[in-house]
Formats: structure tokens, C-alpha cells, sequence
């Protein structure tokens, strides 16, 4: 490393912080976003589920993990699915 910059006119000289890397900057900081009351109103009527209601069913988490690993059209996703529902009836 020294050896590339040793032909730079300006060195800077700074500390190493990792913990800079992943802090807010200063500028992101000073936003403060103020909400009223239309942001609340409800633009569309939805006509089934929201995201946290699907997110609460453990069975829903259960097939979306088996969607991302793949896995859903297996006997085991269909077997494991199963199991789930049996269990939460008794």
C-alpha cells in the first residue's frame, strides 16, 4: 500500500474506523421527515391479507422459506406442511 501512494503530492493522514464505514452520515442525520395526516389515508382498499398478517402464520413463514430454499414442490415441503397443519388443529 505505501508503495502505491508514495508518488501522491497529498497524504492525508487518517485513523483507521471501521465503525465509520457503517454509521449514519451526518447529512442523512438531519433529515427529520414530519408526517400529517394524509400520509395515513388509505389510497387502496385491500381486499385480503397485509404482509404482517401473512408474516403472523407460521405456516405461511414455514412455505415462504421452503419457496427461497427451493423446495416447495417436494414430498418433504408437502409432508412438513402437513405435519405443521395436524399439529396446530390438536
Amino acid at each position: 500500500m505505501e508503495r502505491a501512494i508514495q508518488n501522491y503530492e497529498h497524504r492525508p493522514n487518517v485513523p483507521s474506523d471501521p465503525a465509520r464505514l457503517t454509521k449514519q452520515t451526518a447529512s442523512l442525520l438531519s433529515k427529520k421527515v414530519e408526517y400529517d395526516k394524509a400520509d395515513k389515508v388509505e389510497l387502496v382498499k385491500v381486499h385480503g391479507y397485509s404482509v404482517n398478517q401473512l408474516m403472523s402464520d407460521m405456516r405461511y413463514r414455514l412455505g415462504a422459506a421452503l419457496q427461497d430454499a427451493g423446495l416447495v414442490g417436494t414430498d418433504y415441503a408437502r409432508q412438513v406442511l402437513v405435519q405443521m397443519s395436524r399439529t396446530e388443529q390438536k
